[in-house]
């Protein structure tokens, strides 16, 4: 059994406010959403201020993962 032994606060708002919402049932849930964007070759060339030929570098890809 588990026991909040924090001093409880007046201002103390819940973490979630749970309402019940109408929802579709195909909708993904996603807990954590992660990823990148990679933007045009001359955008990034003129957001850096580096010359359009600067060469590309790839991203890290392997077939262990990254961090979880």
């Amino acid at each position: 059994m588990s026991v909040d032994t924090r001093t409880p606060r007046f201002d103390e708002q819940p973490a979630l406010s749970m309402t019940k919402v109408d929802s579709d049932p195909a909708q993904v849930i996603v807990n954590h959403a992660s990823f990148r964007v990679q933007l045009a070759p001359g955008q990034r060339a003129r957001l850096r201020g580096a010359p359009a030929e600067t060469a590309r570098i790839p991203a890290m890809s392997g077939a262990g993962g990254g961090r979880r």
